[in-house]
């Protein structure tokens, strides 16, 4: 959940002769990494850009996972001229649907009345069941870890700005930013059609 240590085993080695990479923790999932006042995308971008000292001129290859991916077509789309490559894993560029919305209004409720089993069921889900029991002891480090680390406050600021983001299609599309995304047929979160699409 948002924490930079998820990406250590992920980026390949041959992007590390070519880039300098900067991990960060995002805001709220990582004690002493505070919560923006204002629950929106923007908002909890703009930490990012403080964490990675990014200065006009820069080259930026942005990559996040889910709400990091939202975080990232945020700096893109206010930095075109910056952004080499926006690499999305699990996430999209567009915003939610109404469904969707109501999703992440039913997380905040449901986290309200019990927040631990909120982040073990949600953190559950986000596994394929074809996965689960490979990944099992890793799975069960990360919801131990997300329990010590995630508050309710930081669940409800991250559903409540992926809730009322901006759709980033028209002005990513645009510009010149090369687009990746890793997309999993058997994604829980994100269906492959809405991708494809």
């Amino acid at each position: 959940m948002g924490s930079a240590d998820m990406w250590s085993s992920v980026i390949p080695q041959k992007w590390l002769c070519d880039w300098t990479p900067v991990f960060v923790h995002l805001p709220g999932h990582q004690k002493g990494c505070d919560l923006p006042s204002d629950y929106t995308i923007s908002a909890f971008a703009d930490h990012v850009l403080s964490q990675i000292q990014f200065s006009r001129g820069d080259t930026l290859l942005l990559v996040g996972h889910s709400m990091g991916g939202y975080l990232a077509t945020d700096i893109a789309a206010r930095f075109p001229d910056e952004t080499h490559a926006l690499v999305l894993f699990h996430s999209k560029i567009s915003n939610d649907s109404k469904e969707k919305q109501l999703d992440r209004a039913r997380a905040i409720e449901l986290s309200q009345a019990n927040t631990a089993l909120y982040i073990s069921t949600m953190l559950r889900n986000t596994i394929s069941t074809g996965n689960l029991s490979r990944v099992k002891s890793d799975l069960d480090e990360m919801i131990e870890s997300a329990l010590d680390r995630i508050s309710h406050e930081c669940i409800k600021a991250c559903h409540s700005a992926m809730m009322h983001r901006e759709d980033r299609t028209a002005a990513i599309s645009g510009t010149g930013i090369q687009r990746y995304y890793f997309l999993g047929s058997n994604d829980n979160a994100i269906p492959l059609s809405s991708i494809e699409e």
